[in-house]
């Protein structure tokens, strides 16, 4: 039989299928529903979101019967883990699909995204791992063995987007604004042994791989980008709008709307923790509790 994970998460559902015991990945699919869009000012879901996400979850249940899947893992993040409605989102999903819906915390999404990223990239020294979700920006310390230390904070794109709601495109005064408080949350980590190494995990960092390549699609595991070349695109997009960024040779589409905040994000830690090398990362999330499920590593 074959085993499902469903990364339920701010912006896009992630399904997830692999054989039970070749491991071999029988499907991969991405769905944007946009799950904290209207609400994430307000820490709620709103009821058109919750819809939209029980009608992808519908569609992927039926894909799962179609794979002869045993067992499905749904989990959530950013989105469904800071609203104060919760609780009516995973009840629903309960009586409607029956599919038990796993709030993460932001230490354990943390957890399972470092846990899958080493099954994609060689991690042979101190190494800081960045991923970027549309409701917060997860940041973990890790060696070749084990993570030394993790946070999650709230400083996803599409919350940025709903709570600053800066101008298209962003203006200096945006930009500072943002900058200021970004580096007074992750200013506490100064004091640790920041490793140079950066790992950029899938979503966003896999846009900046596209626009490095200027080509979508593809596998880019253990991918290298020159320092300048990476600074060079997140400089592109901060000063672009919207428009300009569809006209991007390999830009995802569906991230036009927040991926300038995305290279912000990129920027600040760039320059705070002086980093040398940027590596990217196709797995993240849903491979890590996909492993954790299949008992790999």
């Amino acid at each position: 039989m074959n085993k499902a994970v469903i990364d339920l998460g701010t912006n896009t559902f992630n399904l997830l299928i692999a054989d039970a015991d070749t491991h071999a990945i029988l499907v991969n699919q991405k769905m944007p529903v946009h799950l904290g869009r209207g609400g994430l000012k307000e820490r709620r879901l709103t009821e058109e979101s919750m819809l939209r996400g029980l009608d992808v979850l519908r569609l992927y249940k039926g894909i799962c019967a179609d794979h002869q899947v045993d067992e499905i893992r749904a989990v959530a993040c950013s989105a469904v883990r800071s609203a104060e409605n919760k609780q009516v989102f995973v009840d629903l999903v309960k009586s409607e699909l029956d599919i038990h819906v796993e709030v993460l915390s932001g230490e354990v999404e943390a957890e399972y995204i470092y846990r899958g990223i080493h099954h994609a990239v060689k991690i042979d020294s101190d190494t800081l791992i960045m991923d970027i979700g549309g409701g917060s920006t997860e940041l973990i310390m890790c060696d070749s063995q084990s993570v030394q230390w993790l946070a999650s904070y709230d400083f996803g794109v599409s919350r940025l987007l709903e709570v600053y709601g800066p101008s298209d495109p962003l203006s200096a005064e945006d930009i500072e604004r943002i900058r200021v408080d970004i580096e007074r949350s992750w200013r506490v980590i100064e004091r640790r042994d920041i490793p140079r190494v950066l790992v950029g995990s899938s979503g966003s960092f896999d846009t900046l791989a596209g626009l490095y390549l200027k080509q979508q699609g593809g596998g880019y595991n253990g991918l290298e980008i020159p320092l300048d070349s990476i600074r060079g695109i997140c400089g592109d997009l901060l000063r672009s709008t919207e428009v300009e960024r569809r006209e991007m040779p390999g830009m995802d589409l569906s991230r036009t709307p927040h991926i300038h905040l995305s290279a912000l994000l990129v920027l600040v830690i760039l320059d705070l923790f002086s980093i040398e090398r940027v590596v990217l990362s196709q797995f993240a999330l849903k491979e890590g509790v996909l492993f954790a499920s299949l008992s790999l590593g």
